[in-house]
């Protein structure tokens, strides 16, 4: 809720849209008339999911798969054709665009059996190899650490203690639906481990449970947190397992009780997130994770408009690289480098701007801006720069780079904005 739901619009619309197509495709899939303009209307939803969340793309191709396995019709031609189609131009993008790069160790999508489950990398994990760059050794290594994952203890703890029964109940589904097949009394038991559970759900959450199997082996993204958004609908999964257990127990008295405690086990961690994050808790905190959040203060508001007032549309700036800088978010000027996190996590190709902009900022030491051995003059030149800002609160909000602010005031430059905290100097040449 908190990290999803309320700040990520691209995922809240996604999760709407997967929401949309597994009802219409479920419904369309048990009942007896072809119909073949709803599967197509699916298929552009489908479609469009890339535009706005390509790790529920990711998702939904999965949750499909299962179903076209267990529910095979004509009619998932016209879906997958008419998906395609739609999606076929951001798909080609995505393919084309840049994936990271080595030097910034954020290549992407890559091997990390385990997701976050690093406690020992020498028996799991192949760290951040690019799944583009794995030799078939490393390929058979990452398939035998996926093979030994189940039987580490360590890692059905992370699972538990963050979200109780999810984990146990998904394995206990996927032995069951298995054993079904097994003839003799095996199977019979099977069948009757699974009557709590109706067989045309089955599929769908077989689909969500193989999305938490994917996403313990690659990491879509640079950051490897992001899976998280995989994992959501392995979790939706879930949640109808675990509500078709709570019914069933329900019937009787003692069930009652049991199905709290299962309830308690998967919805714990959340409650308690919840309860951090309320005001009560928070005043106690020296975290203060429940606000009161200032993206911007007056003072920086004022700045914003004096830098809108006085400096052009196109004007380039160097700026502290934080994620809440003024100068980007409130007068709307182009930075050479914004904040580096989101960028790194998005797989961006940066090359040299790190270290230019950082250059740029951190002075020349002893030596003025004029000096031929301070490097800052070309560096301004090469990027087109015309203002350079100064942050004293840089290292506090997020920001990543180092700011020598005496060594800029000590340069008789123009100024043209100014607040308690930020300079903004005129580094065009008269």
């Amino acid at each position: 809720l908190m990290g999803w739901w309320l700040p990520q619009r691209g995922f809240l619309y996604a999760f709407a849209m997967v929401v949309a197509v597994l009802l219409v495709l479920v419904v369309a899939l048990h009942g007896q008339r072809r119909r073949f303009l709803v599967w197509g209307v699916a298929g552009v939803v489908a479609g469009l999911l890339p535009l706005y969340h390509v790790h529920s793309f990711i998702a939904l191709a999965v949750i499909l798969l299962a179903l076209l396995v267990f529910r095979r019709r004509r009619e998932w031609i016209v879906f997958g054709v008419t998906t395609m189609m739609v999606a076929a131009p951001r798909l080609m993008q995505l393919s084309l665009a840049p994936h990271g790069d080595t030097q910034d160790n954020n290549i992407y999508p890559s091997v990390a059996v385990g997701w976050r489950y690093h406690f020992d990398p020498s028996q799991l994990g192949q760290g951040l190899d690019s799944v583009f760059s794995v030799s078939p050794a490393g390929i058979i290594e990452a398939i035998g650490h996926s093979l030994v994952l189940p039987f580490h203890l360590d890692w059905w703890g992370f699972w538990i203690v963050n979200l109780g029964i999810a984990l146990p109940l998904s394995a206990f589904v996927v032995i069951a639906v298995i054993a079904r097949y097994i003839p003799g009394r095996l199977g019979s038991v099977a069948l009757r481990l699974l009557e709590p559970f109706p067989r045309q759900l089955l599929p769908l959450t077989l689909g969500c449970i193989l999305i938490f199997a994917m996403a313990n082996v690659v990491v879509f993204q640079s950051w490897d947190w992001d899976n998280t958004k995989l994992f959501a609908y392995w979790y939706l999964g879930v949640g109808l397992l675990t509500g078709c257990v709570v019914v069933h127990l329900c019937r009787r008295w003692w069930g009652v009780a049991l199905s709290v405690v299962l309830l308690t086990s998967v919805l714990g961690s959340g409650m308690l997130g919840l309860i951090r994050l309320s005001p009560w808790e928070a005043s106690t905190s020296r975290s203060q994770v429940a606000g009161p959040f200032v993206l911007d203060s007056v003072a920086d508001i004022e700045l914003a408009r004096e830098v809108a007032a006085r400096t052009p549309g196109t004007a380039v700036f160097v700026t502290s690289q934080s994620p809440q800088d003024p100068i980007l978010t409130l007068a709307g000027r182009t930075t050479v480098m914004g904040y580096y996190g989101w960028l790194w996590s998005y797989g961006t190709v940066l090359g040299t701007r790190p270290s230019d902009t950082a250059t740029v900022l951190q002075g020349c030491g002893r030596l003025t801006l004029a000096d031929p051995g301070c490097p800052i003059a070309g560096i301004l030149h090469a990027y087109g720069v015309d203002y350079v800002e100064t942050d004293l609160r840089a290292g506090r909000n997020n920001g990543v780079a180092v700011i020598d602010s005496d060594w800029w005031a000590r340069q008789s430059l123009p100024v043209v904005a100014r607040s308690d905290d930020i300079v903004v100097y005129d580094v065009r040449q008269p």
